[in-house]
């Protein structure tokens, strides 16, 4: 903190969310502002729901990619059977 490229901003927060944050803040021995940055950088640093579902659409993309193995989804019980355990 206070270095040249540090931005200062103004929020407004709801009672409840203030309340929780500054307990959460008292709690952990920080300060207000700390606890603000640590929730804001966390949160920009989730996936978007855009990336999520570009990497739901890659997993989509494998199935049926074997397609000519062996029916285990559909004889599952009959391999599981023949099995030595």
């Amino acid at each position: 903190m206070g270095k040249v490229t540090d931005h200062k901003i103004q929020i407004y927060l709801d009672d409840g969310l203030y309340k929780q944050a500054l307990k959460k803040a008292q709690t952990e021995q920080h300060s207000l502002a700390a606890v603000v940055r640590e929730s804001l950088a966390a949160y920009v640093a989730r996936p978007t729901s855009t990336e999520i579902n570009e990497g739901y659409a890659k997993l989509d993309s494998l199935v049926g990619f074997i397609s000519d193995g062996p029916d285990i989804a559909e004889n599952h019980d009959k391999y599981a059977s023949e099995k030595d355990w």
